[in-house]
This record gives structure tokens, sequence and C-alpha cells, in this order.
């Protein structure tokens, strides 16, 4: 190593049971020069600025970024809806023709369809807590 120019200096070493004796000619000091620090100067967090423009960049910009988003908050809400719709809204006795009815008559959706003012109202409170839980989960893993 000894045949790298370097400004800078080895410190030698020390016991620990002894003191260091500091003497300011051997202290080596090094000054960054002001030049060329300017340029990230204004970002703070310089991890989480390049995190940002490296997800702009794979995300192809800011429109395409925004349509995602917006495509995957429709996707999500209608996958929920539809469940809960499904899961409640529907009464698959009379669907499935397991109440004895007029044997004359075809069963049809809409007969098999709760209304929607019955629906909500009879909503379980178990699912009640899985639509806060699934909303508040999908807002916090969105960027």
């Amino acid at each position: 190593m000894s045949q790298f120019a370097t400004e800078y200096q080895p410190v030698g070493g020390y016991d620990e049971d002894e003191a260091p004796e500091h003497h300011e000619a051997d202290v080596l000091i090094h000054v960054v020069p002001e030049n060329g620090k300017a340029r990230w100067n204004h970002i703070e967090n310089l991890d989480e600025f390049f995190t940002r423009v490296y997800q702009y960049h794979q995300r192809n910009g800011f429109g395409c970024m925004l349509l995602e988003d917006l495509l995957q908050l429709i996707q999500f809400l209608f996958v929920v809806l539809f469940s809960v719709f499904l899961i409640d809204c529907v009464n698959y006795d009379v669907l499935f023709d397991n109440i004895p009815h007029n044997a004359s008559h075809k069963t049809t959706i809409g007969e098999s369809i709760v209304p929607l003012d019955q629906c909500a109202a009879s909503l379980d409170p178990l699912i009640v807590v899985c639509l806060i839980l699934l909303v508040s989960s999908f807002v916090a893993s969105t960027p």
C-alpha cells in the first residue's frame, strides 16, 4: 500500500490502557469541496428520491402510473362488492329450488336476488369488519 500516493496519512495505533496523545500535526482533516455538494443538496432523502425516480421509469411515466392505480382501484372495488353481493344478496334456497313452490313456474334470477335495501340492512357485522380491513389494507398498500 505504500506505493499509492494519497493525501491521507496513517493514524498510529495505541494500546487500550494508554490514552491517545493528540498532536495537532498528526491529525488528518479532509475537507470536501463545496462545488459538487450543491447538486443534490436540496433533496433530504436521496434513497427515497431515487426509488421514486426508478418507479417512475419502470411504470412508464405519470399517466401510465395514474391509469394503472385507477384500474387497480376499480378492480379491487368490483371484486369486493361483487363478493359481498354474492354472499349476502342472493337467496340460494330460491335459486337452487330448495324451497317447494309451484312446479309449473320456472325460477328467474330476479326472484333469487334480495332487494338492495333489504340486503344492506341485513349485512352481517363480520362482513362489515372484513370490508373495513380490506379497504384499510388497500389504502395502506397504495404507494
